[in-house]
């Protein structure tokens, strides 16, 4: 044991953040205290503590700064390793334990201290702190009198002190590198020992080499480096001590007296670290305390760069040119060019280059000072201080202060670089070659050159209306940047003569005038073209005189330019479109400003003759190496095109000689007129080819596709023989086979002879009439009637071979054409002097071939074309012109005349009388004609068509049919004819029955019908019926049934829309009403016997019909009868109408046609087959509406149908709405379609059910409302709509008439049309009837017959509306007894033409068809 004395007192002393990680039985042995700075701090140093800490946060603190910025900055921001609990409490005990001055003084000198440790960015801010102004300037001008610069400079400093005599101690705050190297820094001012403590491995190193600078060396300074962020806090402070045991030895030593030792410890810091670090040392340290920023001097002083403006430093300091140096390649760099090694290379070069450009060095500068200038740079300096980015980027503020020049610099410099690169400015560096070569070639001798070069652009790059920077922005994308231009600001040129166009098609406009008119082209001659160019010129010379440039000195450079912007800078492309623009212009190198001209004229002939050039690359060389004779003409457009078309024809001369070269057996020169030769050897040769021929002829036929489509837009290219060779070879490709082509090649050196017309019409014969076939054949005629001329004797042959042919899909156009230049041949008077004088028909071989093939083929199809044909021609003449030759025409029709004489003379009268009636005013009970010409009067037609013949007769006919081109139905033209007799007397013609308002009856179609009919007469005056229904109806055929109603509804129904019932028609009802309701009709079911009474009696509440009944009110009711007579006579399973119509009561549990189904189930599905899934809600008007996503409502809309909101915020429902959902639906859901007749309140024109065709659902949707409202009057039919509130008939009435309208606008067709449509559409369900059919027990099936009926009976009838119903009228006249019109499908006598006479709506090649 041993013993300890009494007043033994054992302290621990620990940093209090080492008192958490110290072992518990060790601190729980000792009474603890915690001991801070503040203990030891007096009264009065309180006080002076307090003082400080307020003026450390003034300083500090900025004012009259944006607020955000305010708040980035504290103590820490200006003071390094500045601590809260210890800096200011530190430095106040130091100076109140080592000085006895006064508090100011005390004071003042912990300020100073303070401000020792402050950075210099810090003191720069403080001009925005809270100090006065006054205390500011002080404490900045003490700052900066202190040598913060570097560490050389502070070191000289502390030797001039004369305190440091017997050494100094410092501690240095530095951000520089660890490594610098400093004692390359001290060399010529002490000699030094630099050790870094990171180096050492342990204690007794360091101490050793410690021990050797205090005790053995001759060094006169230590330095100890220290990265923070390395090195421990402790080993620094170990450190320290260490140093300060040696140093208390080498101060006791004889050495002290002779040599003077200094020590400096440096604490290497982080900017982005500055904030957080807590410094080891405090001013208790005995160590003096000082900051630099860095430790190497600068290259310019932060002293220069203070207090003077940016422009100044630019100017002295820091050179623009400097900057250039530093900031080039980033500005360069922020051209965004194309990535390309050309584009690379290209910066490059400009590094280069712009350096050593003096001028361009000047101009830039002075731009850039310039912009500078005007964005005020004040207090930059401040700026830089406030800016963190600047401050922990950079290792010293003079360096901040360097970069931000820079980037205020660079920014304009890209700016410049980019509005030059735009304009094609920056080719300036280069334009010394160019003067050079210009005053080379002018033969000038000038000795100011290299100053001209420059001077020269002046004009342009001086301008900051050109080169303007102010509203240009990051990026600086260059999509347009192009390699291969060679003159400057060419791109500007380009610009401003762009600028003018309008002005110079404005002078062509004032210039337009009748004597300024070529006849022949239409357009301005060419001497006013040159004129207007010429003033044109001059007047832009005179607003942008830089334009002289180009123009006068660079007009080859520029062309150059051009071609390269206009192919984008693609080098092929430009020499060659260079040399087409040449050729085109006459021009090798043309003016500017010509060319420009041309060029707005002539864009796409050029671009389209560049085309056809690149599609073939062996025709350039040849283009460009063919030299450029200005004196001789030069048709490029033809020359290319015969180039083209040589070579194409060629390659498939080849194809074929290739497919037929392995056949050595075809024939001799006769085998190949002969056509069964041409049949065998065609066969041999097919046998021959292969797959690969196949495929190289169709990539020739694409190929010329393609240069078909191209030249297409060259203004010769209709014309151009050339073309036209290879489009008819084209042509021909595709239809013949190759063995046959070889044929055409081997006879036919001329594609147009008369012998090659001759093989290939034979071959054209042969193949399948195709559509492709029947096209490629058009294609060939057009080709023949533009390449031989109408005075060639193959002309005639032509259109022997073309009016000798029958008619096929496309043959219309061709006579139209034919017909179109044999007037053009007769300066437009062709058809007139046809009918003037016949003998024009002999004069021309031409006409003459025409006139004999039409005289041996009356009537024909070909005759009713040609009529066709001229009757288009016509169409140009007015009707008062027409009418001068009317009387002509129709003695023409009388006469034994020409038959194409006669054709034309029908062509006038059919045209004539299309216009007859658009000229006589209708009013309700007269009518007015308004013949403004006195060649013709109404008595003179009058006259005229009271002759006897068959051709007048046809005429009065077709005078009578063209009153559908007023809009009239059949009816509303018979009622016409009846009335007007009296004063058109030849309206007598037609014998109709007045007495129908539907003007056809639809019941004709039935076979059965005539003989019903005679066996219905003889009621009229028989008293036992039993024995003539029953042979009526026979076994209760449904035909026969059909066709009973079907006379009982227009004898009796339908006669009540044109007048009331005469006392026979009531005796004929009276008698039969009796037989049906007697027990003698047994035979015939009881619902037919009701209808055809309720039709009998027009006892029916649905549409009752008289007298004053809509036109189309009488079309619906025709419709409605029709459908009640179908449904009523056939077997009650033939279809599920009938069953309504039948037995109505028993479906009432079945899926019904074209209700509705599901829907909300179906959309349902949709979206959650299309999203993850949604949750359904319904507004309060019953709308509904789905939320996807998690299925709450996250925002507010409005209801589609009552315009109040719906959804919700925040996953709240808005009131007024439901949800349908408990949750969200993630999962498709079962359709529950509901059985029985469901009530529909929408009568939208778009509505549809399922995947019906919307003609379709609206056929079978009136069929089932006619039906449900024909038995309105049924107890089973309230049971059947199960809703007793509604008034039936009107609901019914309602939804028959939507549907009749919407019909219409879908099937775009009146009434009459509509009706004719839906009555054709019954007819075939009487003669195709489906299958027998059950109940509709399953959705499935009803959607199933729904969409059997849409396929069989309304599709193939609703593809040619006008079709069907012109048909349908048709097939139930030849069932008539009466004729009420004469149709080109009648059959009558030869003699009255009927082709011809043939009745088209509107005159125009969309109706004129074969």
């Amino acid at each position: 044991m041993v013993c300890v004395h009494e007043n033994f007192r054992c302290i621990l002393v620990l940093n209090e953040k080492d008192v958490f990680i110290s072992d518990p039985p060790l601190l729980n042995r000792f009474e603890k205290q915690r001991m801070t700075m503040s203990d030891i701090i007096d009264d009065d140093m309180e006080s002076l503590l307090k003082t400080l800490k307020e003026w450390s946060k003034q300083i500090s603190t900025l004012v009259n700064v944006e607020k955000d910025i305010a708040s980035k900055f504290n103590e820490n921001d200006i003071f390094i390793g500045f601590d809260k609990e210890e800096t200011l409490q530190s430095l106040v005990i130091h100076n109140f334990n080592n000085n006895s001055e006064l508090k100011d003084e005390i004071l003042h000198k912990c300020k100073e201290l303070l401000i020792g440790i402050a950075l210099p960015d810090g003191i720069v801010r403080s001009k925005k702190s809270m100090l006065s102004n006054n205390e500011i300037d002080y404490w900045h001008n003490f700052y900066f009198q202190q040598d913060h610069e570097d560490l050389p400079s502070y070191i000289r400093s502390l030797l001039r002190d004369a305190k440091n005599a017997r050494g100094f101690s410092s501690i240095i705050y530095t951000f520089s590198n660890v490594n610098t190297d400093i004692e390359s820094c001290l060399k010529k001012i002490l000699n030094c020992q630099v050790d870094k403590l990171s180096t050492f491995n342990s204690e007794t190193q360091f101490r050793s080499r410690v021990k050797h600078f205090w005790l053995e060396s001759r060094d006169n300074i230590l330095i100890l480096q220290c990265d923070m962020d390395a090195a421990n806090s402790e080993c620094i402070k170990l450190a320290k001590f260490i140093i300060e045991q040696y140093k208390k030895q080498f101060m006791a030593s004889k050495y002290s007296a002779t040599q003077t030792k200094h020590v400096c410890i440096i604490l290497h810091l982080r900017k982005e670290n500055l904030i957080s670090t807590i410094s080891s040392f405090n001013f208790m340290c005995g160590w003096d305390l000082f900051t630099l920023e860095t430790l190497t001097p600068q290259e310019h002083s932060l002293k220069v760069y203070l207090d003077k403006d940016l422009m100044s430093i630019l100017k002295t300091v820091y050179k623009f040119e400097d900057v250039v140096d530093c900031e080039l390649i980033w500005c360069l760099t922020r051209l965004d060019f194309p990535p390309s090694y050309q584009s690379a290379d290209y910066i490059k070069s400009l590094a280069q280059k712009i350096p050593h450009h003096k001028q361009f060095m000047n101009w830039m500068k002075d731009r850039t000072i310039e912009y500078l200038h005007n964005n005020q740079f004040k207090d930059w300096q401040l700026e830089v201080a406030i800016n963190k980015k600047y401050l922990y980027l950079c290792s010293s503020f003079s360096i901040a202060l360097q970069t931000y020049i820079n980037h205020q610099v660079r920014e304009p410099i890209a700016r410049l670089l980019y509005a030059l690169e735009k304009l094609s400015g920056l080719l300036i560096l280069d334009s010394d070659d160019l003067f050079h070569e210009a005053n080379k070639n002018c033969n000038e001798d000038n000795d100011e050159e290299n100053d001209a070069t420059f001077t020269s652009w002046e004009p342009i790059i001086m301008d900051t209306e050109i080169v303007n920077i102010k509203n240009i922005k990051a990026p600086y994308i260059l999509t347009d940047s192009l390699h291969g231009l060679k003159l400057p600001f060419s791109r500007y040129f380009m610009k401003q003569i762009n600028k003018f166009r309008s002005i110079y098609q404005d002078d062509l406009m004032i210039e337009r005038v009748p004597d300024n008119i070529d006849e022949k082209t239409g357009n301005l001659k060419s001497h006013i073209i040159d004129n207007c160019i010429e003033k044109f010129s001059e007047h832009l010379i005179s607003i942008v005189p830089v334009l002289k440039l180009p123009q006068i000195k660079f007009p080859n450079l520029y062309f150059n330019d051009f071609t390269t912007i206009v192919s984008h800078g693609k080098t092929d492309k430009s020499q060659i479109l260079r040399r087409i623009i040449s050729y085109n212009m006459g021009q090798e190198v043309p003016d500017p400003i010509r060319l420009h001209v041309f060029w707005w004229e002539n864009e796409d002939l050029i671009l389209n003759e560049l085309q056809l050039v690149l599609l073939f690359p062996s025709n350039i060389d040849e283009i460009l190496n063919t030299k450029f004779d200005e004196s001789q003409e030069f048709n490029f457009a033809n020359y290319l095109l015969k180039r083209l078309s040589d070579i194409m024809i060629n390659q498939l001369c080849a194809i074929i000689d290739s497919n037929c070269k392995k056949d050595n057996n075809i024939g001799g020169e006769d085998d190949y007129l002969d056509d069964k030769g041409d049949e065998q050897n065609s066969n041999t040769c097919n046998e021959n080819s292969s797959d690969q021929m196949q495929i190289e002829l169709q990539h020739w036929q694409r190929y010329v596709a393609n240069i078909l489509s191209i030249a297409c837009n060259l203004s010769n290219s209709i014309d151009n023989p050339s073309l036209n060779v290879l489009r008819a070879y084209n042509d021909l490709s595709k239809t013949i086979p190759l063995a046959q082509m070889h044929q055409i090649r081997r006879h036919a050196t001329d594609l147009f002879s008369e012998q090659s017309l001759n093989i290939i019409f034979r071959m054209l014969d042969h193949v399948e009439k195709t559509e492709i076939n029947l096209f490629s054949r058009r294609s060939f005629i057009y080709r023949c009637l533009n390449m031989i001329s109408c005075e060639s004797p193959i002309r005639s042959h032509l259109y022997t071979i073309i009016f000798s042919k029958e008619s096929s899909l496309f043959t219309f156009h061709i006579i139209y054409l034919i017909f179109e230049s044999e007037n053009e041949a007769q300066d437009g008077l062709l058809f007139f002097n046809i009918i003037n004088n016949p003998e024009i028909l002999k004069n021309t071989k031409r006409l003459q071939v025409i006139e004999n093939i039409l005289s041996s083929q009356k009537d024909s199809e070909m005759a009713a074309l040609c009529c066709d044909a001229i009757q288009m021609h016509f169409t140009d003449y007015l009707f008062d012109e027409l009418s001068n030759y009317i009387l002509k025409a129709i003695n023409i029709l009388i006469n034994n005349s020409k038959e194409l004489q006669k054709i034309t003379a029908i062509s006038l009268l059919k045209l004539f009388a299309n216009e007859f009636w658009n000229h006589t005013e209708f009013n309700s009970n007269s009518f007015k004609f308004k013949f403004e010409n006195d060649n013709i009067s109404i008595n003179d037609l009058n006259k005229c068509l009271k002759k006897d013949h068959p051709l007048i007769h046809s005429f009065t006919i077709y005078l009578i049919k063209s009153l559908y081109l007023k809009g009239l139905t059949t009816y509303q033209i018979q009622q016409f004819c009846a009335g007007q007799q009296q004063i058109l007397p030849w309206l007598r013609v037609l014998k109709a029955d007045c007495d129908s308002r539907l003007g056809f009856n639809p019941y004709f179609y039935i076979e059965q019908y005539n003989h019903v009919d005679y066996l219905f007469k003889i009621i009229s005056y028989c008293d036992e019926l039993s024995d003539i229904f029953n042979e009526m109806v026979g076994d209760n055929e449904i035909a026969r049934k059909i066709a009973l109603a079907g006379i009982i509804i227009t004898k009796f129904y339908l006669i009540r829309a044109s007048r009331e019932l005469n006392a026979n028609g009531n005796i004929s009802i009276q008698k039969i009403s009796k037989y049906l309701q007697s027990s003698q009709s047994s035979q015939l079911p009881e619902h037919y016997k009701m209808y055809l009474l309720n039709f009998m009696t027009n006892n029916h509440k649905l549409y009752k019909l008289s007298p004053n009944i809509k036109n189309a009110d009488v079309f619906i009711s025709s419709v409605v009868a029709h459908i009640v007579a179908l449904n009523s006579s056939s077997s009650v399973n033939s279809s599920p109408l009938a069953a309504y119509m039948q037995a109505l009561n028993d479906y009432k549990d079945t899926y019904i046609l074209t209700c509705p189904s599901d829907e909300l189930a179906s959309i349902t599905n949709i979206i959650i087959a299309n999203d993850s899934g949604t949750r359904r809600y319904q507004c309060k008007c019953g709308n509904f509406y789905f939320v996807n996503r998690c299925g709450r409502p996250k925002e507010k809309g409005d209801c589609d149908q009552c315009k109040n909101k719906i959804g919700g915020l925040d996953h709240i429902l808005n009131e007024g709405s439901s949800s349908i959902d408990e949750d969200k639906i993630e999962r498709s859901i079962a359709v529950n379609d509901k059985q029985g007749y469901i009530i529909e309140d929408t009568f939208d024109t778009y509505y549809n059910v399922r995947t019906l065709h919307p003609a379709s659902y609206r056929i079978i949707h009136l069929f089932l409302h006619i039906i449900i409202g024909i038995q309105a009057h049924l107890p089973t039919t309230v049971a059947f709509i199960n809703n007793h509130s509604i008034d039936i008939v009107q609901y019914c009435k309602k939804h028959i008439e939507n549907d009749w309208n919407v019909l219409k606008s879908i099937l775009n067709c009146d009434d009459e049309t509509l009706s004719l449509v839906i009555h054709s559409i019954l007819s075939d369900m009487l003669q195709e009837p489906q299958k027998n059919v059950e109940k509709f027990i399953l959705p499935a099936q009803r959607e199933a017959w729904e969409e059997c009926f849409s396929q069989k009976y309304v599709l193939p009838r609703i593809k040619n509306v006008r079709g069907t119903a012109n048909n349908f009228r048709v097939a139930l006249d030849k069932n008539a007894n009466n004729l009420l019109e004469i149709n080109e499908t009648t059959e009558i006598a030869c003699q009255y033409l009927p082709r011809l006479w043939r009745l088209v709506r509107k005159p125009d090649l969309d109706n004129f068809k074969s």
